[in-house]
């Protein structure tokens, strides 16, 4: 077809299909590596591809995926409760941050020690705001800092 309205629409919807099928991906892989990982304490790859979806695809890309890589699999393994929405909404945060933090840098990959820093910062952000939607604060920081600082730690070796 020669119609330039026809090949526009064509293309961008093209580009659409190709941002689902991304989200897809990544979000069944989220899902699946939370799953398998379920019986090791407070190893997780969700906050992984929450930011990577979003330094490859945007901070929406990035929110999609970590808010469907948390309900998911809540909603599959783990059980729907008070907790899955904040803990759904707090992921879809992280993979904005990520998304806003290094979509659109041209060339100009970040370097092993910003993506550490920045990753361990990310993970206590998000544990802190689930903290504060579910738990009282001081009771979460006193009971799970152990658990915390090892998942934020595991953040910085990814």
């Amino acid at each position: 077809m020669d119609n330039p309205a026809y090949t526009q629409v064509h293309a961008i919807s093209f580009h659409v299909r190709s941002r689902w099928a991304f989200i897809a991906v990544f979000s069944a892989a989220s899902v699946g590596s939370r799953i398998a990982m379920a019986s090791i304490p407070n190893i997780k790859f969700v906050t992984f591809f929450a930011v990577m979806a979003g330094m490859i695809g945007g901070p929406t890309v990035g929110f999609s995926v970590g808010f469907l890589s948390m309900f998911a699999s809540d909603a599959a393994f783990f059980g729907v409760g008070s907790w899955t929405l904040a803990t759904s909404s707090s992921m879809g945060l992280v993979g904005i941050m990520g998304g806003l933090l290094w979509f659109g840098r041209g060339n100009k990959f970040p370097s092993r020690l910003e993506l550490g820093i920045l990753g361990y910062l990310m993970t206590l952000a998000y544990d802190l705001l689930t903290s504060l939607l579910n738990l009282p604060l001081l009771l979460h920081i006193l009971y799970d800092a152990p658990a915390t600082t090892m998942y934020a730690v595991l953040s910085i070796v990814l």
